[in-house]
């Protein structure tokens, strides 16, 4: 779906919205077609979204329902937002404007051309923001290797072997946490 939408390996894409399975199915979708997700903290500000958006060129925002009303008027000023992908919509809430796309709908459509990304260790897999308690947020770039890296070492310090599940938590601010699943699924 995102090859369809134009963006290629390095293109960034914003994300802004609350935690949500729809939120995970994009970023890990982002991430294995090669795209850098930006991540900007649902609760930025209209002006901190924009700022952040800009600094980072994101050319596909993949917005919650509840953040869209609060950031439309900023969308004009945002000249390579080529496009809008809403997840987690509200069916009570008003349609969707020109140019806006429903997450759901949007992967309905099934994906026509597929070409596999080439990941590599020093890919870069997210943007995401300091707290910004010395001045503007500052952006860090997290690679696929921090990523993987985390895993290995989590598989080792817990004694891991191949019936375990591990979840990593994408880097939605500026930490290395991860996620144990104790049990099967």
């Amino acid at each position: 779906c995102l090859v369809e939408l134009g963006l290629v390996e390095g293109s960034n894409a914003g994300i802004f919205a609350r935690n949500s399975i729809d939120y995970a199915v994009a970023y890990f979708g982002m991430a294995k077609a090669g795209c850098v997700s930006v991540n900007v903290p649902w609760k930025a500000s209209p002006g901190e979204f924009e700022q952040l958006i800009t600094r980072c060129d994101a050319r596909l925002l993949i917005v919650g329902d509840e953040q869209l009303p609060k950031i439309r008027d900023r969308l004009t000023n945002l000249p390579n937002l080529e496009k809008i992908v809403v997840i987690n919509r509200d069916p009570k809430r008003s349609g969707l404007r020109a140019g806006e796309l429903d997450f759901r709908d949007w992967l309905g459509t099934g994906v026509s051309k597929f070409s596999k990304s080439r990941l590599t260790s020093s890919t870069p897999l997210a943007i995401c923001f300091s707290g910004g308690t010395t001045g503007m947020p500052k952006a860090i770039l997290s690679q696929h290797l921090s990523c993987s890296t985390r895993a290995m070492i989590g598989a080792v310090e817990f004694g891991d072997d191949e019936n375990e599940v591990i979840a990593l938590t994408p880097p939605l601010s500026y930490s290395n946490n991860q996620v144990r699943l104790l049990g099967g699924i």
